[in-house]
């Protein structure tokens, strides 16, 4: 095996290694004492680049902050892209709260149900908290965002919230693959220039009919579905004006803004693609008191549910937009 070690210091970083590739070296360290912001290493023949042993990629960063350290990094050559590969660092899981004790016992937390619809190992994505404050990446560092789901209101307006809304804008301007799910569809909206409210006919819960509107036809991730589908719902909260130039996708008698998009990779849904018929179950358990009081019998709405491939399509969708984004831009 030949090594090659190189401390670079140059920006036309793709010529180094791809002349470096056509040479026979198969595998180098770098020392990115003065590794230049410009940087990329996509798409280099003879195979894409990946640290050996983490299953992480190592190429596809735009951000030096990725790079910036004293500790050498080895990459290795591959002759194939492997099935799971993903450039940039990850998908990013926004969480925005906890689901209910008993869940999270019995079917694990927001972020397990979106990364397991995503079809992704855990190394392929990053759980942020957002309530407890954790740091926000920078765009060019991750490949796609899912805001997820929460039990909070987003007019609560609370500090972490806030925090979020003004850090979605750039991400969305940047171009990369953004999706919201109930409570982040509607924060989403917010975050660029919707309106937010609780929905003037209080809480929508269980599985419900969602029909597609034409523009659906165009876009990556409800293409292809039926024109009515089954999907999970649960809010008591609703995007009351869409953002300026935004796409409504999808609604129904309940909701006329199930699903909207604003540009080519920012989508929010207000149903949830990651619920399974036990979580959507166990909601209506949970929340009966609360149908009880809107007169509503939690029986009949337990009987109504069922399973929503459809739906669920989303997220493994979205995670193959987000590969595509990392490896073409």
């Amino acid at each position: 095996m030949v090594h090659a070690f190189l401390q670079f210091c140059d920006p036309s970083l793709e010529t180094v290694i791809q002349n470096l590739a056509d040479s026979g070296v198969d595998e180098m360290v770098i020392f990115p004492f003065s590794f230049p912001p410009a940087a990329t290493c996509r798409q280099i023949s003879p195979g894409p680049l990946k640290q050996p042993g983490t299953g992480i990629p190592a190429c596809g960063f735009t951000s030096p902050g990725i790079w910036e350290s004293w500790m050498p990094l080895k990459i290795s050559f591959y002759k194939k892209w492997p099935d799971n590969f993903m450039t940039q660092a990850d998908i990013l899981i926004i969480k925005t709260g906890d689901t209910f004790d008993d869940l999270i016992r019995s079917f694990g937390n927001f972020e397990d149900w979106i990364r397991q619809g995503l079809g992704a190992d855990e190394n392929q994505v990053r759980a942020v908290n957002a309530p407890a404050f954790d740091a926000l990446p920078e765009p060019g560092t991750f490949s796609g965002v899912v805001i997820a789901g929460s039990h909070a209101m987003v007019t609560q307006n609370l500090d972490w919230s806030l925090r979020v809304e003004v850090w979605l804008a750039p991400v969305v301007m940047a171009g990369i693959p953004v999706l919201g799910i109930c409570y982040g569809h509607q924060l989403l909206a917010k975050a660029l220039g919707g309106r937010v409210d609780f929905h003037p006919d209080s809480l929508e819960i269980g599985t419900a009919s969602i029909t597609l509107t034409a523009d659906a036809s165009s876009d990556p991730l409800l293409n292809g579905l039926p024109q009515v589908f089954k999907a999970h719902t649960c809010h008591s909260q609703t995007v009351l004006t869409l953002p300026p130039g935004a796409v409504i996708l999808a609604k129904n008698t309940h909701d006329p803004h199930h699903a909207f998009r604003l540009g080519p990779r920012c989508l929010g849904v207000q149903f949830h693609p990651e619920y399974t018929s036990d979580i959507m179950a166990g909601y209506i358990r949970n929340m009966s008191p609360m149908i009880e009081a809107l007169r509503k019998d939690p029986t009949k709405v337990q009987q109504q549910v069922t399973d929503t491939p459809e739906a669920g399509r989303l997220l493994a969708r979205f995670a193959d937009l987000c590969r595509h984004h990392s490896v073409v831009q």
